[in-house]
């Protein structure tokens, strides 16, 4: 017996014992039991409700757009399959529908840039919904005026935005890491406020949100269901 065959036989041995072995623990048992009752029933729940909402926007579509120049979009495959492993993978249900929205957007607009087609998918995919709510909070943001004391005062946007965001959704802890997080992503403008300490080290750092960037207004209408 050659040295290969020697060595491919110990091998198909080996996983024979493994498989013997992993079949006795129970443990084992149960791990796969998850998989194979729960984790594939529910990735074709999911499967099941993406293609369900997709092919309920292409019916939306149906009469105000030519299939056919599908082919002509660039790399059309790449941000379908992109847009349904987010879809499938993505722990928020709710944004099923906005992963439906942006294969959409890229057939109604098929000169959209590619890249930052895939770039917004990504974004869609690493953002929680509650930033997106946030991020629409912050795009439908209008100040206030208030008459007080005989006196006309405009309500300080520096601070009633991020006042009227914390009061929508129920002063919820995450908001200030929300925020930071959609600076970063360059979607919004903010104005930093940094308390020092001595040498130099930041003691408080807050973000006051001031308005969308103009990458945030692209990403909100990227995503958006448009107008039928």
């Amino acid at each position: 017996m050659s040295e290969a065959t020697e060595n491919h036989t110990i091998t198909n041995i080996g996983a024979g014992i493994a498989k013997a072995v992993m079949n006795s623990n129970p443990i084992t048992g149960f791990v796969q039991t998850i998989y194979d009752e729960y984790a594939s029933r529910q990735w074709q729940q999911r499967r099941e409700k993406w293609e369900e909402v997709f092919e309920e926007k292409l019916k939306d579509i149906q009469n105000d757009v030519d299939f056919l120049k599908i082919n002509s979009i660039p790399n059309f495959a790449q941000i379908l399959a992109n847009a349904t492993q987010g879809a499938m993978s993505d722990i928020e249900e709710d944004k099923v529908g906005l992963y439906a929205n942006t294969v959409i957007n890229s057939i109604k607009n098929e000169n959209i840039d590619n890249t930052k087609t895939h770039i917004f998918l990504n974004i869609l995919r690493e953002l929680s919904y509650l930033h997106l709510q946030v991020l629409k909070e912050i795009q439908s943001f209008v100040p206030s005026s208030s008459f007080e004391m005989n006196q006309f005062e405009i309500s300080d946007p520096k601070s009633s935005l991020l006042k009227q965001i914390n009061q929508k959704f129920n002063n919820n802890s995450l908001i200030p890491i929300i925020i930071k997080n959609l600076f970063e992503k360059n979607l919004i403008e903010v104005e930093r406020n940094i308390e020092m300490e001595i040498r130099g080290k930041v003691r408080k750092e807050e973000y006051l949100p001031q308005s969308l960037s103009p990458l945030g207004e692209e990403f909100l209408q990227f995503i958006a269901e448009q107008e039928k």
